[in-house]
């Protein structure tokens, strides 16, 4: 059995992000999402982060620690994942079976198609928006936000007809 130097690791950085990533707030959310990115995985929860993006969502504790883990995960001169390794064991023995409960899965499937016509409401809003800034009248604008709002009533019954 080869023992590895472990004298470069962050254990303290490490420590500090399993023990948020164990919450349930959005800065665990954040801190799990980011962990699990840096060894290609998915957050055990069903969230779906922007990688390395979750970082903003971090304070600066938190923030500095993640960096100097990402600064030795990314280090040529790294002789084990096993640290990181623990963490990532430690997170999906906590969180482990909100991955294979059905209901779970099922409620985080509608909930991305949610946040899809929300995206999707917000990206049509902001079009809206930039006809005002031009002047447009508001005669248009109410006939445009009447359009919009018959398109998403269109996709949520789409949606519900396919559930």
């Amino acid at each position: 059995m080869r023992i590895h130097d472990l004298s470069g690791v962050p254990t303290e950085a490490l420590e500090l992000l399993k023990g948020t990533a164990l919450g349930d707030t959005g800065g665990s959310q954040a801190a799990r999402s980011f962990l699990f990115w840096l060894d290609g995985q998915h957050d055990p929860t069903g969230y779906r982060g922007d990688g390395a993006l979750e970082l903003r969502r971090l304070d600066e504790p938190h923030r500095a620690a993640a960096l100097k883990v990402l600064d030795w995960w990314t280090t040529a001169e790294r002789e084990t994942d096993q640290p990181l390794r623990e963490v990532l064991d430690a997170l999906l023995e906590k969180f482990r079976d909100t991955t294979t409960d059905p209901k779970v899965l099922a409620a985080l499937e509608k909930l991305e198609q949610a946040q899809g016509l929300v995206n999707a409401a917000a990206e049509d809003i902001g079009s809206v928006a930039g006809f005002a800034d031009q002047g447009t009248d508001l005669a248009s604008l109410d006939r445009m936000v009447k359009e919009h709002w018959q398109d998403v009533s269109k996709r949520r019954e789409e949606l519900q007809r396919q559930n």
